[in-house]
């Protein structure tokens, strides 16, 4: 009998748990609201975006987000980089800027801003008369 996939959240409260992290500080380090963080990984509510929203929490625990949503009972992997250095890193970021940070870090999500900015450019340039 197959085993039954284990949610990514299960993996997030194991290692928070094992590394003595709260909720309270996961949240901080993301730039996130704490109930908003604790409702996700209670699966009390589903983030939208979640993919980039575990790629989020991978990134400020210093795990791999594939770790994270394999649905293997397995220890998380770790990052290339150290949680130390993500850590370190995400102090330079000011923190309104966080969420930014962190969704840039999702390949997807970078290119669809990249191509919402060029928009918004070409617009502006037309509307100050200007090529587009």
């Amino acid at each position: 009998m197959p085993e039954a996939p284990v949610s990514w959240q299960s993996k997030v409260r194991k290692v928070l748990e094992e590394r003595r992290i709260s909720v309270r500080r996961l949240a901080k380090m993301m730039g996130r609201e704490e109930r908003t963080v604790r409702q996700w990984i209670r699966e009390e509510a589903r983030p939208i975006g979640e993919m980039a929203t575990v790629a989020q929490i991978a990134t400020a625990l210093g795990l791999e987000a594939d770790s994270l949503t394999d649905g293997r009972d397995a220890a998380p992997r770790p990052a290339a980089s150290k949680p130390a250095e993500v850590q370190e890193l995400a102090k330079l970021v000011p923190a309104k800027f966080r969420r930014l940070a962190f969704a840039l870090a999702d390949p997807e999500i970078a290119e669809w801003l990249l191509a919402q900015l060029e928009l918004y450019e070409r617009a502006h340039r037309r509307a100050r008369g200007g090529r587009g």
